[in-house]
């Protein structure tokens, strides 16, 4: 069931080689949506969408062309943020992060995601629609 999933991390082994990959995939998971029952939410009622972070080797190397690409992006296919370990670079709305700290920011957005979902029931009847 969607109301499980807090992110969904696409990983490649380039980034700007494989984008098309990574709109494909982000695509198909914004299709699918969240229907929340009775639950404890911090800070308000999740997105019935679930976010995906793409995760690469290497690719884009500044936040700079990170920001183009995503700006680039129509909205649909657009992930919420981008992590590019060689050289260690990562952009999301949240954050912009270079260096060792590139990877702990994108702990710090799944994080913030996870503490949004305290306790979550799905709304069992949304699916025999």
């Amino acid at each position: 069931m969607a109301e499980g999933v807090v992110a969904v991390l696409e990983v490649k082994s380039d980034i700007s080689a494989q984008w098309s990959e990574i709109e494909a995939t982000v695509n198909r998971v914004k299709q699918l949506c969240r229907h929340y029952g009775p639950g404890i939410f911090r800070g308000g009622l999740p997105s019935p969408q679930i976010p995906v972070f793409a995760v690469g080797y290497t690719g884009y190397k500044s936040i700079q062309t990170i920001k183009r690409r995503l700006a680039s992006t129509a909205g649909f296919l657009r992930p919420e943020g981008v992590l590019v370990l060689e050289p260690g670079v990562f952009v999301s709305k949240n954050l912009e992060a270079t260096g060792p700290l590139a990877l702990y920011g994108l702990i710090a957005e799944i994080n913030a995601l996870c503490i949004r979902l305290v306790s979550v029931v799905p709304d069992l009847f949304a699916y025999t629609r």
